[in-house]
C-alpha cells in the first residue's frame, strides 16, 4: 500500500470514518476498534465512505455519522489495496485490535451553528411538514448524517424526502466536480481553517446575499474572484474549492426569483419546475440585451484577462457559481492571488466594458 499524506482540506481533515449513528458518541469518547480489519478504514470522499459502511450490512438504510480523522502521523495513513480510500495502521491496540484513539476523532461540526430561529416552524424542505424532522441535528453546519446513501440534507425520516436525498447524492456523485476559487478576508479565511474544520457556510448566515441569494459564491479562476470579493480594504486570501456541481441551474446575470428568500434558495432549487437542481451558475456578462452563453467555456473565458485582449475588445466579467450547502464544496487550500496587472486600464463603451490601454 502507498502512502496517502495530504490532507482533504484546509481544516486538517485526513479522512473520514463512519459509523453507526446510535454508536458515534461512544466511538468519539473511546477511541474506534478496527475489529475485523487490519487497520481502521477510511475515505476521502464522505457519500463512498458511507458506501463501503452499507457493504457489509444488511441493512441498507441504516443511520450512519461521518466522523473526521484528525492530527494522524501521516506514516499511519496508506491507500487501501483497493485503489478507493485509505486505512489507518496504528499501532494502538485495544483488546488485541486496531485502535485509533479519540484524539484523533471528531465530528465534522462548526463551531457556530444556525439558531433556532432559523428554522424552527419550517416543514421539511421536501415535504414541507415537521412530522418527521429530528429537529436535534437542525442547525449543525458541518455535522454529516446519513440515512442508507442519502446524507440528510433536510433532516426528515419521511421516505418519499429520503428517496429524494439520495437521488441528490446520486447527482452529486455523478455530476462534475470543478476546482474553484473563493476570495475573502485573511480573518474569515482562518475561521474557515478553524472554526469551520475546512467547510464554506453560506452567506446568508452573516447576513449577507449575492445575486443568486445567500449562497456560496466561487470564480472560474483567482483573477475573477478579484472584483467579487467583499472583503474591502482588509488583507486577503484565495481559497482553492473542490466543488460537487450535480444539476446546475444556468442563469444570466443574476437569478433572483419572485416570492423566494434568500436563505430558502437551495428549497427553491431542490423544488424547480424543471430541476431539481443543486446549483446556479450565472453568466456575469448577460446583461438586458447580451444573451448568456452556455455551455460553460473552459477557463479562463476570453475577456477575463484584460492582458490577453486587444485594445478596444470587450472584457468578460466572468461566470459566477453558487451553492447553498457546505457538503458540496471541500476547501482544499489557498493560492496566490492573481490581480489585474498595473498599466491596464478599462472603460465603458456602448453598456460593455473595453480594454482601454
Amino acid at each position: 500500500m502507498g502512502d496517502h499524506k495530504a490532507d482533504i482540506n484546509v481544516g486538517g481533515t485526513q479522512a473520514y470514518l463512519v459509523v453507526p449513528s446510535e454508536l458515534a458518541e461512544t466511538i468519539l469518547a473511546e477511541g474506534y476498534i478496527a475489529r475485523q480489519r487490519p487497520a481502521v478504514p477510511g475515505h476521502v470522499d464522505r457519500a463512498k465512505a458511507v458506501r463501503g459502511m452499507l457493504k457489509g450490512q444488511q441493512d441498507k438504510g441504516r443511520k450512519s455519522k461521518v466522523l473526521e480523522i484528525h492530527g494522524v502521523p501521516p506514516e499511519w495513513i496508506k491507500v487501501a489495496p483497493s485503489g478507493e480510500g485509505c486505512m489507518i495502521e496504528t499501532p494502538d491496540k485495544k483488546d488485541g485490535k486496531p485502535w485509533l484513539q479519540p484524539q484523533y476523532l471528531r465530528t465534522g461540526q462548526a463551531l457556530m451553528v444556525r439558531g433556532a430561529t432559523d428554522f424552527l416552524g419550517k416543514g421539511c424542505m421536501f415535504c414541507g411538514s415537521e412530522e418527521f424532522l429530528d429537529n436535534s441535528v437542525r442547525g449543525k453546519i458541518g455535522d454529516a448524517e446519513f440515512v442508507g446513501e442519502a446524507y440528510l440534507c433536510s433532516p426528515c425520516s419521511n421516505p418519499p424526502c429520503i428517496d429524494k436525498m439520495i437521488a441528490r447524492s446520486k447527482r452529486l456523485d455523478e455530476g462534475p466536480t470543478m476546482i474553484l476559487y473563493h476570495k475573502t478576508s485573511k480573518v474569515v479565511a482562518e475561521s474557515v481553517k478553524t472554526q469551520c474544520k475546512g467547510k464554506m457556510i453560506r452567506g446568508d448566515f452573516f447576513d449577507k446575499a449575492g445575486a443568486a441569494g445567500g449562497g456560496i459564491y466561487a470564480g472560474h479562476t483567482a483573477r475573477e474572484c478579484s472584483w467579487k470579493y467583499e472583503a474591502l480594504g482588509a488583507e486577503t486570501r484565495t481559497l482553492k474549492l473542490r466543488c460537487q456541481m450535480g444539476n446546475a441551474l444556468e442563469c444570466p446575470y443574476s437569478y433572483q426569483p419572485a416570492g423566494v428568500e434568500s436563505n430558502e434558495m437551495l428549497k427553491h432549487l431542490l423544488n424547480h419546475p424543471d430541476g431539481p437542481y443543486d446549483s446556479v451558475i450565472l453568466d456575469r456578462a448577460a446583461r438586458p440585451g447580451i444573451s448568456p452563453k452556455f455551455p460553460l467555456p473552459d477557463a479562463p473565458v476570453r475577456g477575463t484577462r484584460i492582458e490577453d485582449v486587444a485594445i478596444g475588445e470587450a472584457l468578460h466579467p466572468g461566470y459566477e457559481f453558487v451553492f447553498y450547502t457546505w457538503d458540496q464544496i471541500e476547501v482544499i487550500g489557498e493560492v496566490d492571488e492573481d490581480p489585474v496587472p498595473k498599466g491596464f486600464d478599462k472603460e465603458q463603451k456602448g453598456g460593455v466594458w473595453v480594454r482601454k490601454s
